[in-house]
């Protein structure tokens, strides 16, 4: 069988960026003998790659980026990208020979069934996360689990501007006025997406909780089928790179609190920084570790300098080494999380979880048995689970091994990889 994997980012030379979710998929596709093309903007990277079964073909585009930037969504969601991106797809697809055009991110989603329509073959949208329900930041989802089912102009903006208070507060009226105006385009570019997801041969979801708020939200004319995001790579990190990282961040002697990630309101960076004060109080030798981009409006208490770490946006494996070294794995998240990569990575390599109770992060972590479920915004409640697992480290070490079981059983890339393969023979699985 001969896919088209559409995205609008797919890292190059293998995992160390952007979408590394797609990657290991197309990679197991791959690796069970089916023919992968993967058709995606080269961003200034290298336009053609090809390896074992799997193709990729970036196409020209005037925006470059370095490693761990995003482009700008206005550049990609806009009527000239789709026409460029279904003008590049038609053009790869036929000279490939593609069969199931399967798309793997928002912005691929209207090229991708309009070039199905025109080449005649069968197309599959992949959702991974919220961002299709609304254009008005989804603050409702931090705090219920589903959309309101009437929701309304005055509804839409309310959230709208509560969405800009917190994260840009410095804006004027004009600015939010504007900021109305491109919510309003938006939105009727999700309607549109929302639209061709119901005339989808299948609708693919990342987890059973990601599909649950989809269903209640009315988005897709089928069933929804959920195929797990495959695991990473058996854990491999050097001692020489442990050690490297180890020296660099202070962390020898050290209880490593790990959070990685986009550093947020909606991850919860915020909820965890006040408990900070908590743990450190009971274990004095915690020290915390944020991965991911700095955010501005989220500070970090300089009373409390040096019992945390911001190594900001770094390598792959550096981040690798982190996972390796932490005591315990934190995603506190208030957004509707569809299962994040790092509750994965932390069960590679049999590390406790402390997260919160949203979309598909209970499908990872069972609470009591591979990590701790806290309720969302609870900080006191957070340090509180945190504090436990790193005083009893006999229940965190088996919380890890039962994690890394759960991994290598419910998440195994054979069995996502088969469940695929339905979903393209037939647009139905079990």
């Amino acid at each position: 069988m001969k896919i088209c994997i559409a995205c609008e980012y797919f890292p190059p030379s293998g995992p160390g960026g952007g979408e590394i979710s797609i990657f290991y998929q197309a990679e197991g596709l791959a690796n069970s003998g089916q023919k992968v093309v993967v058709v995606t903007p080269e961003y200034g990277a290298t336009g053609y790659e090809e390896e074992k079964n799997m193709k990729v073909c970036r196409f020209p585009f005037f925006k470059k980026l370095k490693t761990g930037e995003q482009c700008n969504p206005l550049f990609l969601a806009n009527p000239i990208f789709y026409l460029y991106f279904l003008f590049q797809l038609v053009k790869i697809c036929r000279k490939e020979g593609i069969e199931i055009i399967h798309s793997q991110t928002n912005n691929a989603i209207l090229p991708s069934f309009l070039a199905s329509k025109i080449l005649g073959i069968r197309y599959i949208a992949t959702l991974r996360d919220t961002t299709l329900l609304c254009a008005a930041g989804l603050l409702c989802l931090h705090e219920e689990d589903h959309t309101p089912p009437h929701c309304g102009l005055v509804r839409f903006v309310q959230c709208l501007w509560g969405f800009d208070r917190k994260y840009y507060p410095e804006w004027n009226l004009f600015s939010r006025l504007k900021s109305l105006l491109n919510a309003f385009f938006n939105e009727m570019d999700l309607s549109l997406k929302r639209m061709v997801l119901r005339r989808a041969d299948a609708v693919v979801t990342v987890s059973d909780g990601l599909k649950k708020i989809y269903e209640n939200s009315g988005v897709s004319g089928r069933e929804m089928v959920t195929v797990y995001n495959n695991p990473p790579s058996e854990a491999e990190v050097s001692e020489a790179m442990k050690e490297d990282v180890a020296r660099r961040y202070n962390l020898k002697g050290r209880r490593v609190i790990l959070s990685a990630g986009k550093i947020s309101f909606g991850k919860g960076t915020d909820v965890l920084i006040r408990s900070m004060d908590q743990v450190i109080g009971e274990i004095p030798k915690a020290l915390f570790v944020f991965l991911g981009k700095k955010n501005p409006l989220i500070p970090f208490p300089e009373k409390l300098k040096g019992c945390y770490v911001t190594p900001g946006f770094i390598p792959y494996q550096e981040a690798q080494a982190f996972f390796a070294l932490a005591d315990v794995v934190v995603m506190p998240s208030l957004c509707q999380d569809s299962l994040s990569r790092v509750l994965l990575e932390g069960m590679n390599f049999s590390r406790p979880l402390v997260a919160t109770k949203v979309a598909g992060t209970p499908e990872a972590v069972i609470d009591g048995k591979t990590g701790i479920i806290v309720e969302r915004g609870d900080h006191a409640s957070l340090a509180r689970a945190i504090v436990s697992l790193l005083k009893d480290g006999e229940r965190a070490a088996q919380m890890g091994r039962e994690g890394k079981m759960l991994l290598e059983s419910r998440f195994r890339v054979d069995r996502n990889v088969a469940k695929l393969l339905e979903v393209y023979g037939t647009g139905t699985a079990g």
